[in-house]
């Protein structure tokens, strides 16, 4: 027993440094200079966002609100994002020990391994085999859902550590008299919310989901049925208290926010990706019938098609996971079955595509409608992330099946075919090697850390959101901002300045090639106007016009 409990740490850590290092080699040298993953409009916005979490804490600053976009009038953050701080300021002491680049580098592998860590947390709860727990903590760590989502520059949607920690004491919370369990899944919850609004919704889903049927069905030593609805309906209330000092606020800002969808239309007869004033947007969804994860959107005519971007889901997972289902060990099979429809049902989203033709997701199109917040939400394909979680316990319970049954030397072989699958998978996705770039700031931008002050406007108007990413290193104000050339996401009074004051009007023109310029249809009040409201410097992005 002790040789073969040596043999399988043996091939863990034969496991973990080798799919680490077959992720990381090309990527390692690097890491000071470059950022993991690609250049990329989100991840602009995360690099900026992480140092305007590091600015809160330093320099006193409110979370909610920033005039460092939109000068003078600035942009609501709380409106915008929700404010989800948490994990940018959990990035903060990275960012203070190894500076921005290497900072967030470390924070997101760092992040990442924790994340799978507590899916292997979370596999304790339905098998004890440590071969089984400590390969599906590696599968979570480079699950192709948490590796693309920080590709990407969406860390706080990769990294998955509360919501598999909630999801742990979740499954306790079913089984278990003792009421810790319930506080802790609330506590949980509520900081899933505070690190993205959308996990916390899908999260509470995926535990009525499992209180329905254990209120109806309860578990040997789980208690009467009431005490399985009382312990579930804990785990509301505590999660309900923590976040209502934003979610209330949020909730009164509701008929403001901007990107609402417009859904009054969604139906039997489909469900157009439009919002404010009939803008066309794309939702990510994951369609299971079709391998794939993409957006769906509408073409120049109006029709709908359907974008593929990657398959979250290795084919090599799908055996582990109807073994687990037929031999569940301590996994209770079904509320397992009902927590994972019920995922996949919100992360379908509005269409189920079935080979070519679009099913409306009847279920989903009603809580959108019922649900304010559903319908700001563009992206209901994360909710792949409770998917995720729930085929990995699925696959924890198939292995450790497989080492009782059929011997440790047919599991490690299954536990090897395992992760190279996976890794083949990650290569054809274009995530192994993982991918970086450039954290070089144009020198230009650079100079400008110095000086005397003074807001700035960039030319061409709307040519780069690198500029998000370039303003850490400056510091000054924009005329612009994230989603600049976006009405629906400006404040009114810049959308006037760029198009009746004459000044800020012909700079904007003369840029973009549109005209030549002339300083004739230039009102002097218009120029001391921009003077007055603290511009002080005009860039010019000579990439855009080479």
């Amino acid at each position: 027993m002790r040789h073969a409990r040596i043999l399988d740490r043996l091939l863990l850590v034969l496991l973990w440094v080798g799919t680490g290092s077959a992720v990381l080699w090309q990527a390692a040298p690097l890491l000071t200079e470059h950022f993991l993953g690609i250049e990329y409009v989100d991840h602009h916005g995360t690099q900026w966002f992480y140092w305007f979490a590091w600015k809160t804490l330093t320099e006193h600053l409110s979370p909610l609100h920033t005039d460092l976009f939109f000068y003078p009038w600035g942009k609501d953050i709380l409106q915008h994002t929700g404010a989800n701080m948490l994990d940018a300021w959990a990035s903060v002491p990275f960012r203070v020990l190894f500076g921005p680049v290497l900072g967030y580098n470390v924070f997101v592998m760092v992040g990442l391994v924790a994340s799978g860590l507590a899916m292997g947390h979370a596999a304790r709860e339905v098998t004890d085999d440590r071969l089984a727990i400590g390969t599906v903590a590696l599968l979570g760590t480079v699950a192709p859902y948490v590796l693309m989502e920080a590709a990407e520059g969406r860390p706080t949607q990769a990294i998955l550590l509360l919501p598999a920690l909630y999801l742990a004491a979740l499954l306790r919370t079913g089984r278990q008299r003792r009421l810790a369990p319930p506080v802790l899944a609330g506590v949980l919850l509520a900081l899933c919310g505070y690190q993205y609004w959308y996990y916390a919704f899908f999260g509470g889903m995926v535990a009525l989901a499992q209180g329905l049927w254990l209120t109806l069905r309860p578990p040997p030593g789980a208690g009467g049925r009431i005490a399985v609805l009382g312990r579930h309906a804990l785990i509301a209330g505590v999660a309900a208290v923590l976040v209502a000092p934003i979610v209330v606020p949020l909730a009164e800002q509701m008929g403001e926010v901007p990107g609402l969808l417009q859904v009054q239309d969604w139906g039997l007869y489909g469900a157009e990706p439009t919002v404010n004033d009939d803008m066309r947007i794309g939702l990510l969804l994951w369609e299971p019938l079709r391998s794939a994860t993409g957006f769906f959107v509408q073409d120049d005519g109006g029709a709908p098609v359907f974008l593929h971007r990657c398959n979250w889901t290795p084919a090599v997972l799908l055996p582990f996971v109807l073994l687990g289902w037929l031999r569940p060990g301590r996994m209770l099979r079904t509320p397992w079955l009902l927590m994972l429809l019920t995922s996949s049902v919100l992360a379908v989203g509005p269409v189920l595509l079935v080979g070519s033709t679009g099913v409306p997701n009847l279920v989903y199109i009603g809580l959108v409608k019922l649900i304010g917040p559903l319908q700001r939400l563009w992206w209901p394909g994360r909710a792949y992330a409770f998917v995720l979680l729930l085929l990995l316990l699925a696959v924890a319970a198939g292995l450790s099946w497989l080492g009782q049954r059929a011997g440790r030397w047919v599991q490690r072989v299954a536990v090897i075919a395992l992760v190279a699958g996976q890794a083949r998978h990650l290569h054809s996705e274009k995530l192994l090697p993982y991918p970086t770039w450039d954290a070089t700031v144009p020198a230009g931008y650079r100079c400008l850390a110095s000086g005397p002050p003074g807001a700035i406007l960039e030319l061409p108007y709307s040519w780069t959101q690198a500029h998000l990413y370039y303003q850490t290193v400056h510091g000054r104000p924009l005329l612009g901002g994230m989603i600049e050339n976006n009405p629906v996401f400006t404040p009114e009074e810049l959308t006037r300045l760029r198009e009746e004051n004459s000044f800020v009007a012909r700079l904007i023109a003369v840029a973009s090639g549109g005209i030549e310029a002339d300083a004739e249809d230039v009102r002097e009040e218009d120029r001391e106007e921009f003077i007055d409201l603290g511009y002080r410097y005009v860039v010019l992005q000579e990439d855009a016009l080479v």
